[in-house]
């Protein structure tokens, strides 16, 4: 039977949409948000696109119906791509409402496009979320124009950050959530100089241009003679990994410059090291950043447009640097490698990440965002994101 919706009803039953649930900074969160509401005993449905060729990089929740679509893959002409589109709009219309859920919530551009278009004249709240820094174009010309068309569509479209959400236009029904952090076991904090003198930088993401591990290899290429007693992981996985390793030869830096891979367990690995450097291009909100400094870890970021600045409180509990300043980057690298006192300040404030963005806090504005919407669609409202609710950290037009 389905569950009821409308005022002062709970969400009973959602339905969650992303194209697989691989080892990315979204789908971490989507599996977070589905173990959270399966935890508190709401029915979670979580549609994905794949074919289920490999398991769920995150675990999820026993509670949550893990329904793979057969959807993935790629088009290669036009032709197939218009084809595929209509099977998968075709696919997922049926499934959601077979599902019968209170509110669909879906991530990432081309998803949201797709789930929008699926529940077209359907009387289900549709919440769609953007997962990166639009200003980066990682959307095609058709997924944007899709996006411009049917994203007043949406019940709401939720930004991880005001910088983000001011690229799109007003006339949309928008929110501000950021990311939620998982609270880990904070180290002690106390001097880590290993047995054999040696101190880590790490920093973890996708091997991919955006990620500007080129950039850091680059820096600490040039800073690594000055400081012998440091080395440098990146965790993590992409297309950009032989070039990196060709730098990283290049560079002489083979035995203090390590690519070890991804790890199921980044806390282990954060928690290990002695400085996190985050050094992208570009973000949305960067999950690693936060995860490192709820381990106690002093960080310093690239300022990229979306997500280090809303995150690190400048001099407080982490160090902002120009975005791509590689010099600016090297000063500030070099002055926490060599000022053990700062570092200790620094991770001192860190770990407050964790509750000013803690699940429980982010996951109660999805739910009363979900719940907006709900009362919405029940009354005829035109949208989900209620002015007359104040959510603490978001931003209604």
């Amino acid at each position: 039977m389905p569950s009821q919706g409308g005022k002062g009803a709970a969400m009973k039953r959602v339905v969650l949409v992303i194209y697989a649930v691989n080892a990315g900074g979204a789908e971490r969160v989507m599996a977070t948000m589905a173990n959270h509401w399966a935890e508190e005993g709401r029915e979670v449905v979580l549609f994905t696109f794949d074919h289920g060729e490999r398991p769920p990089f995150y675990a999820l929740h026993p509670g949550v119906v893990h329904r793979r679509l057969g959807l993935a893959g790629k088009s290669t002409s036009l032709r197939s791509s218009f084809i595929n589109s209509l099977r998968r709009v075709h696919v997922l219309r049926a499934a959601i409402k077979a599902a019968q859920p209170d509110a669909v919530i879906s991530f990432m551009s081309s998803v949201n496009v797709l789930v929008l278009l699926a529940t077209t004249g359907l009387t289900i709240p549709v919440i769609v979320s953007e997962r990166i820094d639009p200003r980066a174009g990682e959307a095609g010309f058709i997924t944007r124009t899709m996006r411009r068309l049917f994203y007043r569509r949406a019940s709401c479209v939720v930004f991880q950050s005001a910088a983000a959400r001011g690229f799109f236009p007003r006339n949309i029904r928008s929110a501000v959530i950021p990311n939620p952090v998982p609270v880990p076991a904070i180290r002690k904090l106390v001097s880590r100089v290993k047995r054999d003198g040696l101190r880590t930088i790490v920093a973890m993401g996708r091997l991919e241009e955006q990620k500007g591990f080129d950039l850091l290899i680059r820096v600490f290429s040039s800073i690594a003679v000055n400081h012998p007693a440091w080395n440098l992981e990146i965790w993590g996985e992409g297309s950009c990994r032989q070039a990196l390793e060709a730098q990283i030869c290049e560079a002489g830096l083979q035995e203090r410059v390590r690519l070890p891979g991804v790890t199921r367990n980044p806390t282990a690995e954060l928690q290990r090291a002695d400085l996190f450097v985050l050094s992208s291009r570009y973000e949305g909100f960067p999950n690693v950043l936060c995860e490192a400094m709820a381990c106690g870890l002093p960080v310093i970021a690239f300022d990229c447009p979306s997500g280090p600045g809303e995150i690190i409180r400048d001099g407080v509990d982490g160090v902002l640097v120009p975005p791509e300043d590689g010099d600016a980057l090297a000063r500030a690298m070099e002055r926490l490698m060599t000022n053990e006192t700062e570092r200790m300040r620094l991770a001192a404030y860190a770990p407050e990440v964790a509750q000013r963005f803690s699940v429980g806090t982010v996951m109660e504005q999805w739910l009363e965002l979900a719940r907006d919407a709900m009362r919405s669609k029940k009354t005829g409202g035109g949208g989900g994101c209620d002015v007359s609710h104040n959510h603490a950290g978001i931003y209604h037009d």
